[in-house]
C-alpha cells in the first residue's frame, strides 16, 4: 500500500499542522495518536520532521464491525510476521508491538504475543518480543533492539473508533533523538534565562515557515530569525540546508549565536558562509539582505512563576504584546505577499487559565491573516507540564493593506 503512518508527538495539533502544511491534500488524522499520509515512507523525510515520533509503512487496513478484536488480530498478525521471516531468511528476529488508539490491557497484550510465539515456534520460527511497558514502544526501546534493521520488526497498530478500522504498519525510521540530544545539550553556548528552544520545536517553526511560502523553494532559500538568541533555529536550518539571518537586540546573544553555528558547522561540515548575523532590535531594523522565509521564537517575557503578583504578570504582558506588535509593523513594508512567516509567541497559564496575546484578534489591522489548518482543532501551543510560560505558534500571510495601519 502506498500509505504511511506517523507516531505523533506530545502535542498534537503542532505535529499535525506541521503534516499538513509539508503534505497538503495528502495527510490526514487516523487517531489521536497517528497520522496518515499517502506516501510510501521512502517519500517522507522523517528527520526534518520536528512533531512525528516514528514512520511505519502500511501493510493491511482491517475493518473491525465484526472483529473479535483478539483473535482476529493474532491470527491477522501470525500471517504478517510468516511472511516476513519467510521473506527475509531469518529464523530468529527481535519483535515488537505498538497499540495506538486502543483500550487494551498489558496482560492481553502478552497473551497475544505468547500466542504469536507459540504458533511461530511450530513453524520453526523463534521471535524475541520486546517487553511492553506501555501500550507502546518508546523510541529508545526501537532503537535499543534494533528493530528497524537486521529484518528485526516493530508492528503498529492503530484503531480507528469512528470508522470501525484497523490499520497495520511496519516501523521503518524512528527520530533521532540522540541527535536532538546532541545538539541541543552539548552546544558550547546556551542561557536558560532566554529561553531554551527544543530542536525538534524550532525544526517544526521553520517547516511551518517555508511549507507556507509560495516562493520556489529550489532556487531561494534564506531564513531570517530576527530574535536569535543563542542561535537554536539558526543552528536548525543550516542543518535543513537554508542560508540564514540572525539578528538579536543583545552582544552577549549574537556572540553566543557565532559560537554555536560555528560549532554545528564544524561538526557537520556545512558552508561557512551560509549565516550573517546582525546585532539589531527587531521593531525597528531594516534588513539588508532579503529574505523568503521568517521563524523565529519573539520575545518570551520575564522569566517567573505562577506565584507572580497580578499587576507584575499583566505588565508583563503588555510588554510582550507591544515588543511583538512593534516588530511585526516594522517586517511589513520589508516583506511581500509570498514571503512564509511563522512566529512562536508566549502564551500563559496564570491561576489555571490561559493568557494569549491581544494582538492575535487584531492581526488584520496590523496586515497580516493568521493561517488556519484543517486538521487542527484549537491552538498551535506548545507547553511542558507545570510551565507558566508557553509557547504559541502563529503562521502568518502578508496581506494587501494601504499603509496607513502604523497610525492605528
Amino acid at each position: 500500500m502506498n500509505q504511511s503512518i506517523l507516531v505523533l508527538g506530545r502535542e498534537k495539533n503542532i505535529c499535525l499542522a506541521e503534516l499538513e502544511s509539508l503534505y497538503p491534500n495528502l495527510t490526514s488524522s487516523y487517531n489521536q495518536e497517528l497520522a496518515e499520509i499517502n506516501l510510501t515512507t521512502s517519500e517522507i523525510n522523517l528527520f526534518n520532521l520536528g512533531g512525528s515520533i516514528k514512520l511505519a509503512q502500511v501493510i493491511q487496513k482491517i475493518e473491525t464491525k465484526n472483529f473479535n478484536q483478539e483473535t482476529d488480530l493474532i491470527n491477522c498478525l501470525q500471517i504478517i510476521i510468516e511472511n516476513h521471516l519467510n521473506q527475509s531468511s531469518k529464523h530468529k528476529i527481535n519483535l515488537g508491538l505498538s497499540f495506538y488508539g486502543f483500550k487494551i490491557s498489558l496482560s492481553k497484550i502478552k497473551k497475544i504475543q505468547f500466542e504469536i510465539k507459540k504458533y511461530l515456534k511450530n513453524k520453526n520460527y523463534a521471535v524475541r518480543f520486546i517487553p511492553n511497558e506501555n501500550l507502546f514502544l518508546s523510541s529508545a526501546q526501537v532503537y535499543h533492539n534494533r528493530l528497524t534493521i537486521n529484518h528485526n520488526l516493530e508492528i503498529i497498530i492503530g484503531l480507528h473508533q469512528t470508522l470501525k478500522q484497523m490499520v497495520i504498519a511496519q516501523t521503518s525510521q524512528i527520530q533521532d533523538f540522540n541527535s536532538y540530544t546532541n545538539r541541543d545539550r552539548n552546544r558550547p553556548k546556551r542561557d536558560s534565562r532566554v529561553g531554551m528552544l527544543p530542536p525538534k520545536l524550532a525544526q517544526i517553526i521553520i517547516n511551518l515557515a517555508t511549507a507556507s511560502s509560495t516562493t520556489n523553494h529550489h532556487q531561494i532559500s534564506t531564513i531570517l530569525d530576527p530574535f536569535c538568541g543563542t542561535g537554536v533555529l539558526l543552528q536548525e536550518a543550516l542543518l535543513m540546508n537554508y542560508r540564514v539571518l540572525g539578528s538579536d537586540i543583545s552582544a552577549k546573544m549574537i556572540d553566543y549565536t557565532s559560537i554555536n553555528l560555528n560549532w554545528i558547522i564544524n561538526q557537520e561540515k556545512l558552508p561557512q558562509t551560509n549565516y550573517k548575523l546582525y546585532l539589531a532590535d527587531a521593531t525597528t531594523f531594516q534588513w539588508p539582505i532579503k529574505f523568503n522565509y521568517l521563524a523565529t521564537e519573539t520575545y518570551l517575557g520575564l522569566a517567573f512563576t505562577n506565584q507572580v503578583q497580578p499587576k507584575i504578570f499583566e505588565s508583563n504582558k503588555q510588554t510582550c504584546n507591544l515588543i511583538i506588535k512593534k516588530f511585526l509593523i516594522n517586517l511589513y513594508h520589508q516583506i511581500d505577499q509570498t514571503t512564509g512567516i511563522c512566529l512562536a509567541v508566549p502564551f500563559w497559564t496564570y491561576n489555571n487559565q490561559d493568557f494569549h496575546l491581544s494582538l492575535i484578534d487584531d492581526l488584520t489591522s496590523i496586515g497580516y491573516n493568521l493561517v488556519k489548518f484543517t486538521l487542527v482543532n484549537g491552538r498551535l501551543v506548545y507547553q511542558r507540564p507545570g510551565q507558566f510560560v508557553g509557547r504559541e505558534l502563529l503562521v502568518l500571510k502578508k496581506i494587501n493593506k494601504k499603509d496607513n495601519y502604523e497610525s492605528r
